[in-house]
């Protein structure tokens, strides 16, 4: 099935937004519209800024995860 079939038989699924549960849905073949594109600031990366720190979160918390999982299956 073509996007062009898809977006004809199912309005809402190809470029145009849906509601769905609260949440404003776009086009399943992965196309967000320009004008709704909103990147990450690359001065929220930089040190102090709340992406830096939530970053580093997760990427602690994976390791420590990780180390317990690791930890855990060693002990058996």
């Amino acid at each position: 099935m073509s996007v062009t079939s898809l977006s004809t038989s199912h309005p809402g699924i190809c470029g145009t937004p849906i509601q769905h549960g609260g949440f404003i849905c776009y086009c399943l073949s992965g196309s967000v519209p320009a004008s709704v594109r909103a990147p990450i600031a690359s001065e929220a990366l930089s040190y102090g800024k709340w992406a830096w720190f939530l970053f580093h979160g997760i990427v602690l918390l994976t390791t420590f995860g990780a180390g317990i999982f690791v930890g855990l299956d060693l002990k058996k």
